[in-house]
């Protein structure tokens, strides 16, 4: 299902700082955008996927818990199931890492992102 756009909050894991922050994701033909929020005033980056990989889940299994702003929904589910890694290499290599809410949204992402990823 190459058509389309998916749409939602994740957590992503900071370059820098490695605090998790929520984000605003948008996958549109192959380009994963993410926002400080959903108004997608303040893009804060994007990646080809066409130039990403994403690997497979085998990360640790603590849980995380915190409630979105602006979501609503409370992170739950362990971070093993929830957890999408992708690998990105634009120019220089680099680990690229999300969480979804719930188990759920972390299987669709998974799937519309295989989609794309060499």
């Amino acid at each position: 299902i190459k058509e389309g756009v998916t749409t939602g909050y994740m957590w992503k894991e900071g370059g820098t700082f490695k605090t998790w922050n929520t984000r605003w994701f948008e996958l549109r033909s192959g380009i994963l955008t993410y926002y400080t929020s959903s108004d997608m005033k303040s893009k804060k980056g994007s990646y080809d996927l066409s130039k990403c990989r994403i690997q497979p889940n085998e990360m640790e299994t603590k849980s995380i818990a915190g409630v979105v702003a602006g979501a609503g929904d409370t992170v739950t589910d362990s971070a093993s199931d929830t957890e999408l890694i992708l690998h990105v290499d634009e120019g220089k290599r680099s680990l690229f890492k999300m969480r979804a809410l719930s188990k759920k949204e972390a299987d669709l992402w998974r799937y519309q992102l295989e989609e794309w990823c060499y």
